[in-house]
């Protein structure tokens, strides 16, 4: 991570041990501090190194918090979106067994509260069977609901899964078929 008083470009980078080799890394404001956090895919575990500000508190080597969740299969893809509850934010978390966790944040994610702990999150998982051939997961508004759409990416099945988790749509893990471009030229 390349951070610094000076800006980033002037900076040592800074870094930071994984468990695993980073497969997503996704950017955000997973709490009610103005500060991004960052949030990545490492093996089985999903590590969130919550954002600091090194001006603000006048040091040079302060440490940011760092909280784990372990998952029972590696991780795919992240997503970050107003998925569950319009204002605050959520995590998708997509793992290689083709479930679709959707983490929540809890009293726990206040800004200041130094027990911030992505583990502490609750799993508000979809009403969907396993998605095995899905391979990335999008953040996306597909209807006038104020709250975000997520997508599963199956390239392998040619398929699109729109999870739906607002009000708007009355269902879970909408299926659009992504026609091959024969088909598009008849």
């Amino acid at each position: 991570v390349f951070q610094g008083g000076s800006g980033a470009i002037k900076a040592t980078p800074v870094p930071y041990d994984l468990t695993a080799p980073a497969k997503a890394l996704v950017t955000g404001r997973l709490d009610d501090s103005y500060l991004l956090d960052i949030a990545i895919a490492a093996g089985n575990d999903l590590i969130v190194i919550r954002g600091h500000d090194q001006i603000a508190v006048g040091a040079t080597t302060t440490q940011p918090q760092i909280s784990r969740r372990h998952f029972k299969s590696a991780i795919r893809s992240l997503a970050l979106g107003s998925f569950a509850d319009r204002g605050k934010t959520n995590l998708a978390v997509l793992t290689n067994d083709g479930a679709v966790h959707l983490l929540s944040q809890g009293a726990n994610a206040k800004q200041g509260k130094k027990g911030f702990s992505i583990a502490q999150w609750k799993d508000q998982s979809p009403a969907l069977s396993a998605l095995p051939g899905a391979v990335q997961l999008v953040r996306a508004r597909v209807t006038t609901a104020q709250t975000d759409s997520l997508i599963a990416i199956d390239s392998a099945g040619r398929q699109l899964h729109i999870i739906a988790n607002n009000p708007y749509l009355n269902r879970s893990g909408q299926v659009m078929a992504i026609p091959r471009p024969s088909d598009l030229a008849a």
